[in-house]
């Protein structure tokens, strides 16, 4: 299928690299989807494949295309995937959430009131309908904050956000949760914000074993299959394992282009949206969704064994 050009050929720098079972930094995924398949929306290294994501176009105008696409890269044991469309598909099949009221059983403890602080993993509510989890105490000098997620907020209040500013957050859920303000600011081009409260804030995880220690860079995690631990107040704890990294073309606002690529193609200017793939070995949650789809925020914290152990642990940071 890739006979019309079957290698493409790297600088030593960027063979340098790739490897199997090694995931790759980002700037490296970026390096070789914009110099050598710049009309791809994304780049992704999934355990010893790179994938590359095109635009979407029908079944036998992609069939042509793969026959001008590299098959391989040369001196290396890596293949070449292409994908008519993102990899990621529309998700696991489950009802639609009722956008009225939460459903079933999670975690809105208020321990800001029952206990006089809260801990990484505990409900925030920002208004009625947008709720993401705490995450986790994080020290620069003298300046300490709590990191949060920006992309959980609604879109028409984004730009204000990411400017940074002054909010009233509660703890747990709206209605009967304690308020207090937050003081926002962004981490580099992340998706997330460190925040400045005068509540009280514990380190220790609610339903892990251990306290985070530092924040991790995303080009930190090299290793595939790497056990990492997720855990929020809808879901509890779950661990995963590191398998690769997404680098994905975005506008300012973070959304891809492959809903309306002609955005990217008009204008030209994007930005690039890193991404950690996890695998996990959890059934997935076919039931009805336990909260509307704004939640979003939780920590992935490293482990060195199947349990976190009790003196610490690091967090992924983006």
């Amino acid at each position: 299928m890739y006979m019309k050009n079957p290698w493409i050929w790297l600088d030593q720098n960027l063979l340098a690299e790739l490897d199997v079972l090694v995931i790759p930094k980002a700037k490296t995924l970026s390096t070789i989807m914009n110099e050598h398949f710049p009309d791809a929306l994304a780049i992704s290294f999934i355990s010893h494949q790179i994938l590359i994501e095109l635009i979407e176009v029908t079944f036998e105008e992609h069939r042509r295309r793969l026959e001008y696409l590299p098959g391989g890269v040369w001196d290396t044991n890596f293949g070449l995937r292409y994908y008519n469309g993102p990899i990621h598909g529309p998700g696991v099949k489950r009802p639609e959430p009722n956008m009225d009221r939460f459903h079933d059983e999670y975690d809105d403890t208020d321990y800001l009131k029952s206990q006089g602080y809260f801990n990484p993993g505990s409900m925030m509510s920002f208004g009625e309908d947008r709720i993401f989890t705490a995450g986790i105490k994080v020290k620069k000098k003298h300046d300490i904050r709590i990191t949060v997620p920006i992309s959980c907020w609604d879109k028409k209040l984004e730009p204000a956000l990411r400017r940074g500013g002054s909010h009233t957050i509660k703890q747990g859920d709206w209605e009967n949760g304690t308020a207090f303000g937050m003081q926002t600011k962004r981490i580099l081009q992340s998706g997330t914000r460190v925040a400045k409260t005068n509540k009280s804030f514990n380190n220790r995880f609610l339903n892990l074993k251990g306290s985070a220690t530092s924040l991790l860079h995303s080009d930190d995690i090299r290793k595939v299959n790497e056990l990492f631990w997720t855990d929020n107040f809808m879901t509890g704890p779950q661990q995963l394992a590191s398998v690769g990294k997404r680098v994905c073309k975005v506008d300012t606002q973070g959304n891809d282009f492959f809903s309306d690529p002609n955005a990217l193609l008009t204008h030209g200017e994007y930005t690039e949206l890193v991404q950690c793939i996890y695998a996990t070995t959890m059934p997935p949650i076919n039931s009805q969704q336990k909260i509307q789809n704004g939640v979003c925020g939780a920590h992935y914290p490293r482990s060195n064994g199947r349990e976190l152990p009790p003196g610490g642990s690091k967090i992924y940071g983006s």
